[in-house]
């Protein structure tokens, strides 16, 4: 999840919607310092209120796809993530929307480095 500057974390946001219907969907979270937005095939799914900006916690892990117990990751996402991408700035609904739409062609950058674990 995300942490707030001081490294404390941010509350967990959870979509409203089930992705359990064996097609691929386009999910994006964005964090613009006033709340978390979740986005689904393009359309905004959840979001809650959260202040403050996020920042890199030393010796913190980021997951995708389960969660962290201390050191130890638990609660696995039982699917596929494909195309992953980190921005350095919040994305606007329009480019959501038209990332979605261009899912599978966009050439997503990703900033930062992805490590499998061991």
């Amino acid at each position: 999840g995300l942490r707030r500057i001081d490294g404390s974390p941010a509350p967990p946001l959870i979509g409203q919607t089930r992705v359990d219907d064996l097609n691929w969907h386009h999910v994006v979270a964005v964090h613009d310092g006033v709340a978390q937005y979740l986005y689904l095939d393009g359309n905004l799914d959840a979001w809650q209120p959260v202040r403050g900006a996020v920042t890199p916690v030393a010796g913190v892990i980021t997951t995708l796809g389960a969660t962290l117990s201390g050191a130890t990751a638990t609660r696995f996402f039982s699917g596929w993530l494909d195309e992953i991408a980190l921005f350095p700035a919040s994305l606007s609904p329009i480019d959501i929307q038209a990332q979605s739409l261009a899912a599978g062609r966009s050439g997503l950058r990703l900033t930062g480095r992805l490590e499998p674990n061991r």
